[in-house]
């Protein structure tokens, strides 16, 4: 499972999404806060506790209760063996390509 914020511009509805990377499904939600219960409640309510989740190195995401790889994208590494942030990356760029129409 790979879970990320996004929030388009400041002042915008903020959005927590995943994607599982053995069924391809995609879950979002927004919500009220980036604090670190934000995601602790998202991944509870969506992961099983035995699967391993990938993420940035926002501060928020090293207390989850799962196995947890990061890659630390504020040093330019965007990929550690299967620590990865891409399938939700490119369902946030799919998702703002249609709203905006293009």
């Amino acid at each position: 499972m790979t879970y990320w914020f996004r929030r388009v511009t400041e002042g915008t509805a903020v959005v927590v999404g995943s994607t599982d990377r053995e069924t391809n499904q995609v879950v979002a939600k927004a919500v009220e806060s980036t604090d670190e219960d934000t995601p602790q409640g998202f991944v509870k309510d969506w992961a099983d506790l035995r699967v391993t989740v990938y993420t940035d190195d926002a501060g928020t995401h090293y207390s989850l209760a799962h196995l947890h790889a990061a890659v630390k994208h504020s040093v330019s590494e965007y990929v550690r063996g299967q620590a990865h942030t891409d399938g939700v990356a490119s369902f946030w760029s799919m998702l703002k390509c249609d709203y905006y129409g293009t």
